[in-house]
């Protein structure tokens, strides 16, 4: 039977942080091509085995976001180093989400208002409501972090989602 690496346990925490830093399911990290997810489990419970491959070292980089020899150096007792374009994105969210938003409530204040001057906008007020009901739930799914669009809505079309082509 193999040996657990000394360095195991750090590994595991290590895995286990940045995990719940990014708000990640195991699933979630093998889509990203991290390990299997049985892979995942036994390492973050400490179960690392000395002579690990450097594939899955490699794997553990990619799906955690970590800039590549993190796995490696973490098992020789050093930090792992979150890629840069993670160390803020979060925030970098909620700053886009907070612009679009904005922008968002003032293109609906401006229908509303030409609505109201004018009886036949009824219906594209109606349709500007709709549409932005849906962006707001469409950009409410993806706070997930790096989560991709569904299959659904790289395939709806402008009348699927309520939005008129016109």
């Amino acid at each position: 039977m193999t040996e657990v690496h000394p360095y195991a346990e750090h590994l595991a925490t290590a895995m286990r942080e940045r995990r719940a830093d990014l708000g990640l399911s195991f699933e979630r990290v093998e889509a990203q091509g991290g390990p299997v997810k049985r892979t995942q489990f036994a390492l973050e419970q400490g179960e690392a085995k000395v002579g690990i491959r450097r594939g899955t070292l490699a794997k553990i980089d990619t799906g955690l976001r970590w800039r590549e020899g993190s796995a490696e150096a973490v098992l020789r007792g050093g930090n792992p180093e979150p890629l840069p374009d993670e160390v803020d994105l979060r925030s970098r969210m909620a700053q886009l989400w907070e612009e679009e938003s904005r922008e968002l409530r003032d293109t609906i204040e401006r229908i509303r208002m030409l609505g109201a001057q004018s009886p036949p906008l009824s219906e594209a007020r109606h349709l500007a409501d709709t549409a932005a009901l849906d962006l707001q739930a469409m950009l409410l799914r993806r706070t997930q972090i790096g989560s991709p669009p569904t299959t659904e809505e790289r395939d709806e079309t402008p009348e699927q989602s309520g939005v008129s082509p016109h």
